[in-house]
């Protein structure tokens, strides 16, 4: 799920862009880079954003649903419904 259309479609939230801007909206495509602290910034960016879109679910289904979202190590994600 895309992150600003996340926060700002379901939670209600401002979510300006973080890795383009309006003099160029595809700067997040080209200006990637495999330098390992840019990398390393993006990882972080992204399970940022995995731990508000699972507390954001988890409270908007009543705490049934729990979320496994894979990481670097793990690529298969597991979703899993806990007992009512």
């Amino acid at each position: 799920m895309e992150r600003r259309w996340f926060r700002r479609d379901l939670a209600g939230q401002d979510a300006l862009a973080l890795f383009s801007s309006t003099a160029d909206s595809d700067e997040d495509f080209d200006g990637a880079t495999d330098n390992p602290r840019v990398v390393a910034a993006a990882w972080e960016v992204w399970r940022t954003e995995v731990a508000f879109a699972e507390q954001f679910v988890t409270e908007a289904m009543g705490s049934r649903l729990q979320l496994a979202v894979p990481t670097p190590t793990d690529p298969e994600p597991k979703p899993e419904v806990a007992a009512a």
